[in-house]
Order: structure tokens, then C-alpha cells, then sequence
């Protein structure tokens, strides 16, 4: 779909018609677009697993960083961010989305080596303590959070060995959540770590 970076010859030649007409189709697809994620993905699921992963994108006059996720057993598409910066405010509200879309059950998150993922995660998926007392409640931890890293090694002769990094209690205790198949966990994270490689 073509965006208002594209000179107005462009649109002209390629629609016959004008750019502000043009740049208004984009709006309104936009705004359906959104719309629909709110109302079909947007919704409370018992995700189980989620793959969290971002990449630098170029665009006409500089880079952007594209963060984004899904649920590992759908391949549902939960959504995305996009800033020109890779830090935490990037990867927090792409957090953001995904807790808009889960209940609150065990959650196994699969994400490359970045910390700032980790404390994305553990700053959203907290909950209001109530005390009855006047002021802000406290705020604990979701009970089954569960983070794993892949971080990227290489070898002498610049071979990848990925390292699995697991932010969990016990494995015992995330076994639920994966339902006995480590190697799914471990493969998303792969996956999301040699998309940067090279």
C-alpha cells in the first residue's frame, strides 16, 4: 500500500488520482486495521506460550526498530511497535499488548538475549494487592510468568552456539507450561536469536 512517502507523480501514475486521496485510503485502512485487532485479537486467551522478537528495519531517511509478537501454538499475531530506538520503552509497550490479550494464566515467553525484555515483562504482568488502606496498592508478580533467552555465542571460527537462559523458579514448575516439549521453547528462542545473526 503506498504511504506518503511516495512522491505525488506516484500516486498519480499508479492511481489516477490524487496523493491526498491516496494518503486517505491509508488512513482509513489503518484505522480498520485497528479496529479489527482490538475487537478479533485484542481479547483476554490463555496464550500458554509467546515468541517476542524485534528487528531493524530501514525506511527513507533512517532505521526504525519493529518489536512484535505471537502465540507460539496459533501463530495468532499479537501485535507490534515500532520506535527509532531499541530500549525499553519499545520493548514495554509491545508487553503492553500482549497482557491485553491474555488471561491471567501460566505464560512462557521465548525472546532473544535483550534484558530489556525481562524487565518489560516483570514491570506489566503485575497486579494491584488491595488493602484497604488510602494511596496506591501495592503491586506483585503474576504467579507463572516464565522468561526464555537465547543468547547469541560465537565460536573462533564465528560459528553461532546458542545459550538457553531461563528466568524461571524451577524447571520443575515450568513444565506445565510447556507441556513436557522443551525443545518448542528452545527452537522459538533459536529462531528469534538468528534472525540477527549476520
Amino acid at each position: 500500500m503506498p504511504g506518503p512517502w511516495l512522491p505525488g507523480t506516484s500516486h498519480r501514475r499508479g492511481f489516477r488520482t490524487g496523493q491526498r486521496t491516496v494518503q486517505d485510503w491509508q488512513t482509513r485502512a489503518g484505522q480498520h486495521c485497528e479496529q479489527s485487532q482490538q475487537h478479533l485479537v485484542e481479547q483476554p486467551r490463555d496464550l500458554g506460550q509467546v515468541q517476542a522478537d524485534d528487528m531493524r528495519s530501514k525506511m527513507q531517511g533512517g532505521f526504525a526498530w519493529l518489536a512484535m509478537a505471537m502465540q507460539v501454538s496459533t501463530r495468532l499475531w499479537l501485535g507490534a511497535t515500532l520506535s527509532t530506538h531499541r530500549n525499553l520503552t519499545l520493548i514495554e509497550a509491545l508487553i503492553q499488548r500482549v497482557r491485553t490479550c491474555t488471561l491471567c494464566r501460566p505464560l512462557l515467553f521465548a525472546t532473544d538475549g535483550l534484558q530489556a525484555y525481562v524487565h518489560a515483562i516483570r514491570a506489566v504482568f503485575r497486579e494491584p494487592v488491595p488493602t484497604g488502606r488510602r494511596g496506591h496498592p501495592r503491586l506483585r508478580p503474576w504467579d507463572g510468568i516464565y522468561i526464555t533467552q537465547v543468547v547469541k555465542q560465537y565460536a573462533i571460527d564465528s560459528r553461532f552456539i546458542p545459550r538457553l537462559r531461563l528466568t524461571a523458579p524451577s524447571a520443575v514448575r515450568c513444565e506445565p507450561v510447556l507441556g513436557g516439549n522443551w525443545s518448542l521453547a528452545l527452537w522459538s528462542g533459536i529462531t528469534t536469536a538468528t534472525r540477527h545473526t549476520g
